[in-house]
Order: structure tokens, then C-alpha cells, then sequence
């Protein structure tokens, strides 16, 4: 596995961003979903001594969760094509011996045939891939015999809503969908993943669902408020949303926490663990 060393970098971007602001975000939202996220690894048998593979590592929050599992005669690789994010979790985590990261373009990876591991986790990481299967298939090439693919991805993003109803939320959830969409990704990508790892010859040891009810002051509620006004902004600019909708939104988000009467119902989040035959 690589060094922690960065050395030269292409230079990328992830379209949501990669400044100090959105690494705030991504830690919001780690925080939030941590408690799903490490449930699933340790359904997913994360052992002492294995090696794994944290795609789309970002800031490396789940690559140190990774690292703390497999121990000191474990490995963790955390790839990412963002350089910011990189340096971040490299400067971060320099003290965590069996933690490393890399720079790797997932719509056109390239591994080291030394490269060899018990399992590969990614959190909405597929939903940013033009070419999903390849990628996929390519990651599955690298895992042991009874190595684990493990990956959370959202099923249908839009029904995210608020219970009772409210109609300038669901105007802004379609704006969401409508941004990641021109910027080529699919917010319901985790609908394909079964399909896609049967078709790739491996066993679907755990299949389920997460959805819940976030009161306002909740980590899932501030998650999304979190988001929605950090990119509402530029979601008008990306013309999927006028302004006056953004200023409404953002209004009647506020008056409805205020309320306490109703909650969030958060999106149908794909957990799936596939197993490579022995």
C-alpha cells in the first residue's frame, strides 16, 4: 500500500465543493450517520490484522473508524480524488501507522496488483460514477476470496419530506435532485446495487434499509439543515431553484422546527454487504 506521502497530485473536484465549509459539513453528516455506518462494519465482521479500502475517504473520518477496527497488524487505504481532502486526512491522521491514503479517480481506477484486500467500504460514493459496474467490477478484482464489499447509497433521494407536508421542502428536494443530476450523478444509485454485485458473482450476505423520523435538534435533522442551506445558494445559481423558493424554504424550514409538531423522514439508505466466494 501506498505512503502516506501525497507527492504529486492531479489536480480534481468534487463538484460539491472542498472548502473549509463543506469539511465542516462532511463531519455534520459523519456524526449523524455514524452510528448506522459502524453498525454495518461490524455486521460486515471487521477483523484484527485485515486490510481494507475506504472509497471516497474524503477527510478520512470513516478510514480512522476502519483503522481502529483492524488494529495495529491491519491495514486501511482511504482513496479520494480530491487533494484538499487528502492533505487534510494525511496531515490529520500522520501518527496512524496502518492508515494511508491515496489519490485515485474511481471512473478510472488503477491498483497495484500487490494491492489486495479483505474488504472495501463506500458511503454515497456510487452515486458520483458515470460507469458504476466498472468500477465496481474493477474493486471486486481486488478482494481476497470471502473479502467484503460494503456500501450505503441512498435508493431514492426525493422522498426525503416533512411529515405533515410541507410544500416549499418538496420543491427544494427536487432542486437537490435536479443539481446532482446535471452535474451527472444519480441521487438513487443504491437501487442498482443489488443487481450489479449478483451480477458480478458475489453472495449478498445482508440486505436492509435504513430510514428514520429526525426531530428538529436531531443529528439527521441538523444534517439536513446543514446542507440544504449551505447549498441552497448554489443551487439558484445552478438555476434549479429561484431564489424567492430558496428564501421560502429556508422560511417555513424554520417556522416548522419551530413548531416541534412534525419531523424529517429521511431517504431510503441502501446498506448491502456482498461477499466474494472463497
Amino acid at each position: 500500500m501506498s505512503s502516506r506521502k501525497s507527492g504529486h497530485m492531479k489536480k480534481s473536484r468534487y463538484f460539491l465543493g472542498a472548502d473549509n465549509t463543506e469539511l465542516a459539513r462532511l463531519r455534520v453528516q459523519h456524526e449523524a450517520f455514524l452510528p448506522t455506518t459502524m453498525s454495518l462494519l461490524k455486521q460486515a465482521k471487521v477483523k484484527k490484522g485485515e486490510c481494507w479500502m475506504d472509497l471516497g475517504c474524503g477527510p478520512g473520518f470513516v478510514s480512522l473508524e476502519l483503522s481502529k477496527m483492524v488494529g495495529p497488524t491491519g491495514k486501511v487505504l482511504g482513496v479520494d480524488k480530491e487533494e484538499k481532502y487528502l492533505r487534510e486526512a494525511a496531515s490529520t491522521f500522520r501518527r496512524k501507522n496502518n492508515l494511508s491514503f491515496r489519490q485515485i479517480d474511481l471512473e478510472n481506477p488503477t491498483f497495484d496488483k500487490k494491492d489486495r484486500f479483505d474488504g472495501v467500504f463506500g458511503r454515497w460514493i456510487t452515486l458520483f460514477l458515470a460507469n458504476r459496474e466498472k468500477t465496481l467490477r474493477l474493486l471486486a478484482n481486488q478482494l481476497k476470496a470471502g473479502g467484503r464489499m460494503v456500501f450505503m447509497e441512498y435508493v431514492n433521494f426525493r422522498s426525503i419530506s416533512l411529515v405533515p407536508p410541507e410544500p416549499s421542502f418538496d420543491r427544494f428536494a427536487t432542486a437537490v435532485q435536479s443539481a446532482y443530476s446535471a452535474n451527472g450523478c444519480d441521487s438513487s444509485a443504491g437501487q442498482f446495487l443489488l443487481d450489479i454485485f449478483q451480477r458480478l458473482g458475489l453472495s449478498i450476505t445482508s440486505l436492509d434499509v435504513m430510514v428514520a423520523a429526525a426531530k428538529p435538534g436531531d443529528d439527521l435533522w441538523t444534517w439536513f439543515e446543514e446542507f440544504s442551506f449551505q447549498f441552497g445558494p448554489k443551487f439558484v445559481e445552478q438555476g434549479v431553484l429561484s431564489e424567492s423558493e430558496r428564501q421560502t424554504y429556508e422560511r417555513d424550514w424554520k417556522s416548522f422546527a419551530g413548531r416541534k409538531t412534525g419531523f424529517l423522514l429521511t431517504p431510503p439508505l441502501l446498506k448491502i454487504i456482498a461477499t466474494k466466494k472463497k
